[in-house]
């Protein structure tokens, strides 16, 4: 038997019968019956990562610096 053509698999699927609506009611329950898991709480990395935070700092303070020496330089040379 041959493959079917797209629009052959196209008219298959639109001939075919809809699925009933989901309740609104029964939209919090997996398909097991069982109530979907709760989602899981955020995480607090603030602490875990204020070393970072102290790095970009200095990062930017030394950039600021430099770019001003940098124009200073330019000027006085």
């Amino acid at each position: 038997m041959p493959a079917q053509s797209r629009s052959a698999r196209r008219r298959q699927a639109l001939q075919a019968p809809r699925s009933p609506q989901r309740s609104p009611q029964r939209s919090h329950l997996r398909r097991t019956g069982r109530p979907a898991m709760p989602a899981p709480t955020p995480v607090d990395f603030s602490q875990d990562y204020a070393y970072v935070r102290r790095d970009l700092i200095y990062i930017a303070l030394w950039s600021t610096l430099l770019f001003a020496g940098m124009i200073a330089m330019y000027f006085i040379l």
